[in-house]
């Protein structure tokens, strides 16, 4: 499960939790772009509401797949392994690790795990306050994409030093550090329901988390242990990349 100021996880639920849809931008929809919109709108209530079985419903079947395959990997694979995997893949393995039993997730198929980790808000961890546009979707078929783009708020000035020249400079240079970002999701459509297939935003969220571990010089399992032990408030040791006993 994957939530955007810190990838994988934590990123989605920033997407989940601050979504600002328009009315104006819905009303110019076409049914099917509408339909779109109300299966994300579907899928992030019921992730900020930790409604397991609606996030599963709104899932594709790839996203379950990928779900089923890693929980074998979390229950498992030693840690050197884990250490080979994507940053994202990495990140769930030490999720399960650190917040469950092996008897907790033990028997689940990738559906299953996923109701359970939404069922414990394992989702929603690490979100700030972005807000963000759902916007610009297309349909064709059985497929879809739709952008989830931020929004970037007016710069808070000191109006009473700043002139009204200096004002547009000190705006003009905040634009230009600070650029909207945009992802871009994909849907299927599977027995007759839209789902959101999560798999497709993971290259970008692993591109992330290794730009961010090269910036901050450090080794991405001590970088995610760090992400890990804040966002669940659990302190874990490199033992905790060990197989759960």
């Amino acid at each position: 499960m994957i939530a955007l100021n810190l990838p994988a996880r934590s990123t989605l639920s920033a997407l989940l939790v601050s979504i600002l849809c328009l009315g104006l931008g819905a009303c110019k929809e076409k049914p099917e772009q509408q339909a779109v919109r109300q299966a994300w709108e579907a899928y992030s209530t019921a992730m900020e509401s930790m409604d397991g079985p609606t996030v599963a419903k709104h899932s594709s079947d790839s996203t379950l797949k990928y779900y089923e395959r890693l929980l074998k990997t979390g229950l498992t694979a030693p840690a050197q392994q884990v250490w080979g995997l994507p940053p994202v893949e990495m990140r769930e393995v030490l999720m399960m690790r650190n917040r469950a039993t092996r008897s907790q997730l033990r028997g689940h198929t990738g559906k299953g795990y996923l109701i359970y980790a939404t069922n414990q808000g394992w989702g929603l961890g690490g979100g700030d306050d972005t807000e963000w546009k759902f916007t610009e979707s297309k349909v064709t078929g059985d497929k879809a994409t739709a952008k989830m783009v931020e929004v970037i708020p007016m710069s808070v000035m000191n109006v009473a030093v700043l002139s009204r020249r200096a004002r547009v400079r000190e705006a003009a240079r905040r634009e230009r550090q600070r650029q909207a970002r945009s992802y871009t999701l994909s849907f299927v459509l599977e027995e007759s329901v839209w789902k959101f297939d999560e798999t497709t935003l993971h290259p970008r969220f692993n591109n992330e988390l290794s730009l961010a571990a090269k910036q901050f010089r450090v080794p991405m399992r001590e970088m995610l242990m760090d992400l890990e032990s804040d966002e669940s408030g659990k302190d874990g040791t490199m033992k905790t990349w060990d197989p759960m006993k």
